[in-house]
């Protein structure tokens, strides 16, 4: 399609060349303007397949926490349903209850006769009454019980309601501060969330040189913009994760390549505390060496995908974990 594009503008600009008899220099001129709107065009493409890429994936994150919400509503439902049956037995019993104060009177009234008959028979009432007035009691106290643990639980609901939108909208926040950043970076690196986690993934052509755990310059600035977004960030933890390709590496100071991952990633946090001020506390150094690739190796294109870094940044939900813990 944008081929067939190319050649209907050029021919466009040949046909009206000709016809008003335009110079050559501004026939090129023309040509180059078409070959400009061509190169936007597929600009715009690209724009639009990452943007459905994050749609894709805001929905899916969605999806898991209506899954949520349905789960806790039906919890909800059941314990309704728990309390309505207890209700109609408390007025059972209520309704037992007068029954038995209505043939004690009657029997007292007809006592006469047959006294110590239904004075053992009253007896054995009362006792029942009591058993009865007994099993009431502990049936209001676990009404009471209940009630007070389905109050608790709304409260739970709407609380964790509100936590899981407080923390997507400062996930969606801080990823769209980081990525303006980064911005005169290209292609070299790519910041997405996946898992409720923000994955900055930068290059190894960004940062180091083959084989190399140095920082290149212009890593050190793509490093410093992060660091500018990050480094006030208490309520993330920051994992650094040193990745390689499958091509064996043996040196004087590196073993492997899980060595090489490590030391990469150790590197990019000691710029990140030294030099541009992060708190240590909140960073975690990892490699995980050619065991976790997101290309196949038997390409170069595959194998340029798998060297890279990864800067994860992963909210902490103690407050939410509280809540789902909480019986």
């Amino acid at each position: 399609m944008k081929n067939i594009l190319k050649i209907g503008l050029i021919t466009i600009i040949a046909g009206v060349a000709l016809w008003q008899c335009v110079p050559y220099r501004k026939f090129q001129d023309m040509q180059q303007r078409a070959e400009s709107c061509e190169s936007r065009l597929n600009d715009c493409e690209r724009q639009r397949s990452i943007l459905q890429t994050k749609v894709d994936s805001l929905n899916e994150r969605i999806l898991e926490l209506n899954e949520q919400v349905a789960e806790l509503i039906r919890d909800t439902a059941m314990a309704g349903e728990r309390y309505r049956r207890i209700n109609t037995l408390n007025k059972e019993l209520q309704r037992l209850y007068e029954d038995l104060k209505r043939q004690y009177r009657e029997l007292l009234e007809n006592c006469s006769a047959q006294s110590e008959t239904l004075s053992q028979s009253l007896r054995e009432k009362i006792e029942e009454l009591n058993r009865k007035e007994e099993e009431l009691r502990q049936l209001e106290k676990r009404l009471r019980d209940m009630e007070a643990e389905l109050i608790a639980r709304e409260r739970r609901v709407k609380e964790l309601e509100r936590l899981l939108a407080q923390k997507d909208s400062a996930l969606r926040a801080l990823k769209e501060r980081i990525q303006q950043s980064l911005l005169g970076f290209g292609d070299q690196l790519h910041v997405q969330i996946r898992d409720g986690k923000i994955y900055v993934t930068m290059s190894e052509k960004l940062l180091f040189k083959s084989g190399s755990y140095t920082v290149e310059p212009e890593g050190k600035k793509a490093l410093e913009q992060i660091a500018q977004v990050i480094k006030n960030q208490s309520d993330f933890t920051v994992m650094v994760e040193g990745h390689t390709d499958n091509v064996p590496i043996k040196t004087k100071c590196i073993r492997d390549n899980w060595d090489l991952s490590v030391l990469r990633a150790t590197s990019v946090v000691r710029i990140l505390t030294e030099e541009y001020g992060v708190d240590p506390k909140i960073l975690v150094a990892a490699g995980r060496g050619e065991f976790d690739p997101v290309a196949p190796n038997d390409t170069p294109e595959g194998r340029a995908k798998n060297r890279r870094t990864e800067i994860i940044l992963i909210p902490k939900v103690d407050k939410i974990m509280q809540l789902l813990e909480t019986k």
